[in-house]
């Protein structure tokens, strides 16, 4: 189960002499220690919380289509529509090796992670490269993941049905992971699609989630977009 972290900010309220108390008008400081950065990131959540605001700058939730893909930690891709503009995106984060999860971790050791995940997006220092799609691209990319995401529901149903019958209580351990995310202006959901084949074979989400990644690495010059910093690895 994916959780949040929560950051709790305490004020300091004393009934000291006016004086006093216009010292402090400034904002609180927060009582977030290394370590409580430490547990964060040992948790997940905070990385996770990370890696769900990564969005192109261009692209609003609300607005047109988009369909993201977390295909690493420090890769992350996009298929947008908006209007008659229809487009294909690739964030990397330039951080060392492109691991979000060491870069992390070793600010977190100097106490220098911020204690709001959103502002950790300004130090991974995400580049964007976008190519524009054709309608007919688009269209055939977004008519598959409509015909697997209709299959995907098909494979909830058959696993929940076999936690039920075999009164089991736990998931999948050291299986890759991919985070996907949708918004058409009406619908907004996130789904995370763990890489557990069903009788030997894998999902056909995974195999859409693949032949995604090998579309986006054709068309970014190639580069790898598997290896150190998935998910679970």
């Amino acid at each position: 189960m994916r959780i949040s972290l929560v950051v709790v900010l305490v004020a300091l309220c004393s009934t000291m002499p006016l004086r006093s108390q216009q010292q402090l008008q400034s904002p609180p400081k927060d009582s977030v220690t290394c370590k409580d950065q430490e547990g964060a990131l040992k948790s997940m959540a905070y990385i996770d919380a990370v890696m769900d605001q990564i969005r192109p700058p261009e692209i609003r939730i609300g607005r047109g289509i988009s369909l993201g893909v977390e295909l690493r930690y420090g890769a992350k891709a996009f298929l947008t529509a908006e209007g008659d503009k229809y487009n294909e995106w690739l964030g990397t984060a330039q951080v060392p090796k492109g691991n979000v999860i060491e870069f992390l971790e070793s600010t977190a050791d100097s106490c220098q992670l911020p204690p709001d995940p959103a502002d950790a997006i300004k130090l991974l220092n995400i580049h964007w490269e976008v190519k524009a799609l054709t309608r007919k691209e688009f269209d055939q990319l977004h008519a598959k993941f409509m015909l697997v995401l209709t299959q995907y529901l098909s494979t909830v149903r058959e696993r929940s049905n076999y936690y039920l019958e075999k009164n089991r209580s736990g998931g999948g351990v050291d299986a890759s992971e991919y985070v996907i995310e949708y918004d058409n202006s009406w619908e907004h959901f996130r789904i995370v699609e763990m890489n557990l084949p069903i009788d030997g074979k894998p999902t056909e989400m995974i195999n859409w989630v693949h032949h995604f990644q090998i579309m986006t690495e054709q068309s970014f010059g190639g580069k790898p977009l598997t290896g150190a910093g998935w998910s679970n690895n």
